[in-house]
């Protein structure tokens, strides 16, 4: 069985530079999250970039479903990966409604508009996530996480098969932390294939199937939370000690010792 995303041996550097990151080695399955962790500047973004096919691999490969990726025209591949980047920027006001319609794109000719089936396929997604009340809102008017969600549901519209996220829970106060953490254990649900990091190893333990640490180029452990998320490897990764502790039996969670 083909494993739904695959990267083989991946290094990657900026022009001039020494490599961001290589000998990268994970898989992944339909319908899992695998969240990458580790410390700032150690390729986390890059890496996810290079999944999207944003940044193109100095070497190795990356299979989609059995397929590289640099073997895909940009609108298969857009059609297959969704992305949301760290930060959200708008410069122009469009309406909620649109944003979450720009997600059809991948599905459209160049020259084509939204038919009414996009629109049906827009107005349900943002329902599924209790924000069609925004439908004519200004998106440059909205919350952080009110501007996650609308992404979210811009993904949904865009139905792809892997979603990419690079740490969806920053700038988020602790209670979009949580619902955003829940609409990533949905859209798994949903078969949903996702990568996301992180700079909280707790949200590995709420929401990940796999963990991958990164550190100096590499990833130091791979496997599940369990496995990957000890107090050795947090402190190999953040240079801090930390503590991990059982939270009722229902999950674990880590205490820096600072």
């Amino acid at each position: 069985m083909k494993s739904h995303v695959k990267v083989v041996d991946a290094s990657f550097a900026y022009n001039g530079s020494g490599n961001v990151f290589e000998n990268i080695n994970f898989s992944i399955e339909k319908g899992e999250v695998l969240c990458i962790l580790g410390p700032n500047g150690t390729g986390k973004t890059t890496l996810i970039k290079c999944l999207n096919r944003l940044l193109k691999l100095n070497s190795g490969d990356i299979f989609l479903k059995g397929e590289n990726i640099y073997s895909l025209n940009s609108k298969d591949l857009a059609r297959q990966i969704g992305y949301i980047p760290q930060g959200h920027r708008p410069v122009f006001p469009f309406k909620v409604l649109d944003v979450v319609l720009m997600g059809r794109a991948p599905h459209l000719t160049s020259l084509s508009s939204p038919t009414e089936n996009d629109l049906v396929i827009a107005q349900k997604a943002l329902k599924k996530l209790n924000i069609d009340h925004m439908t004519d809102k200004p998106y440059t008017e909205l919350s952080g996480g009110e501007k996650q969600l609308v992404f979210f549901a811009r993904i949904l519209t865009q139905k792809p098969d892997v979603l990419l996220l690079d740490e969806p829970t920053s700038h988020l106060d602790f209670g979009n932390q949580m619902r955003t953490l829940n609409i990533i254990d949905k859209m798994a649900e949903d078969e949903f294939t996702v990568v996301m990091s992180s700079h909280f190893p707790d949200h590995a333990f709420i929401s990940a199937d796999k963990v991958a640490i990164m550190k100096d180029c590499h990833i130091i452990d791979y496997g599940t939370p369990n496995e990957v998320i000890t107090e050795k490897n947090l402190e190999k990764a953040y240079n801090i000690g930390v503590k991990i502790m059982d939270l009722e039996e229902e999950r674990k969670i880590c205490i820096p010792l600072v």
